[in-house]
């Protein structure tokens, strides 16, 4: 079973190829029997993908908790109603966040509750509280924002809850690291990480994680072209500031989602001695398209573009292998954190607090 990403909680996560999805309902019989299999079926069937617009998404996620609540009084004990209720879950808080509706928020944790007193495999109970925790967190209503004395003892009790579980301990581990960066926690992140890359080494977040890690402290260099085909040279160009890498593209949906936050940053940082660069990862020939994108949208840093696409450079150069993916840079060139996102406020506050040292030379296999 597939359930949405909880870091893309503040933005929409995309799991259902439009062209799959279509795919799948054309091969659908005209009528279907009123079972709880078919209607969980016609739940996947409206899960949102890339090629949907936000009206369309809108109307896809409203369907689907009403669908989930119409198989909560048709089906009770159908064991298709977990999957259904997580699905509602993600929807209702997503739609909240959209709205700002406090209502729809009250609904989603309502769902995550009954996931919580239900018979649910161990893993979605745990996906289940932390989305309801995630909505304590980051209210749908700023004003009701918690403390982050409040949040990281709510994020620590979630963990320990469920740590004697063999099916729940590891995963209660990942989504208390991501609540944490959400809530811009970086010494509890740093803990977690390193609870699960000693825990679990073998699993994929531990390898994310130590990749991630081996970045930091060493010297990063780059030779990138702006949008208007001047050069940019790093770290030597913005020598003693610390500089923010926004690795993203304008087609990358969580990448546009996390650029009010930017600007915001921006706005706060810049003053303080801190540059960011946008390296793109757009398409080639979508310089145009581009520029425009960042014009519109009134993002006022440096932006670089290379034409390549995946084959950007500097992208590979680090081992840039999705996006958005955020780098911070010390006022000495070298790499503060290789894993921003998320808690990126924390990480440039910390670069700036560091004490300052000589420009560190290339590492070997850097981009020329």
């Amino acid at each position: 079973m597939r359930h949405w990403s909880l870091s893309g909680l503040l933005a929409l996560a995309l799991i259902v190829p439009a062209a799959c999805r279509r795919e799948a309902a054309a091969e659908k019989p005209a009528e279907q029997p009123e079972t709880a299999a078919a209607a969980m079926e016609k739940i996947r069937s409206l899960r949102p993908s890339q090629a949907d617009t936000k009206e369309t998404v809108v109307k896809r996620l409203s369907e689907m908790i009403e669908l989930a609540g119409q198989m909560e009084k048709k089906f009770p004990q159908a064991r298709e109603l977990h999957e259904a209720r997580m699905d509602a879950l993600i929807a209702a808080g997503y739609l909240a966040r959209m709205k700002k509706d406090p209502a729809l928020a009250a609904r989603a944790v309502a769902i995550a509750s009954a996931i919580l007193a239900s018979d649910a495999p161990a893993g979605m109970k745990v996906s289940a509280e932390a989305r309801m925790l995630l909505l304590k967190i980051k209210p749908v209503t700023p004003s009701a924002t918690q403390p982050a004395a409040e949040t990281e003892k709510s994020i620590r009790q979630f963990v320990k809850r469920y740590a004697g579980s063999a099916d729940a301990a590891e995963p209660s581990l990942v989504m208390g690291l991501t609540l944490a960066g959400l809530a811009e926690l970086p010494d509890l992140a740093d803990e977690l990480a390193e609870a699960i890359v000693k825990s679990y080494p073998q699993s994929s977040t531990a390898r994310r994680l130590r990749e991630v890690r081996s970045w930091r402290g060493k010297p990063f260099r780059a030779e990138l072209t702006r949008l208007d085909g001047s050069k940019l040279s790093l770290p030597g160009d913005l020598s003693g500031k610390v500089v923010v890498l926004d690795f993203w593209a304008s087609w990358c949906v969580p990448c546009v989602n996390e650029v009010p936050h930017m600007k915001q940053l921006y706005a706060k940082y810049k003053p303080k001695g801190v540059e960011f660069v946008g390296i793109s990862l757009d398409r080639p020939g979508w310089k145009a398209e581009l520029r425009g994108f960042v014009q519109a949208q009134k993002m006022n840093w440096v932006h670089t573009y290379s034409g390549k696409f995946w084959d950007d450079p500097t992208a590979r150069a680090y081992g840039v292998r999705s996006i958005p993916r955020m780098w911070v840079l010390g006022r000495d060139g070298r790499v503060a954190s290789a894993g921003a996102r998320g808690m990126l406020a924390a990480r440039i506050e910390q670069a700036l607090k560091a004490p300052t040292t000589r420009p560190a030379a290339a590492p070997a296999g850097s981009p020329q």
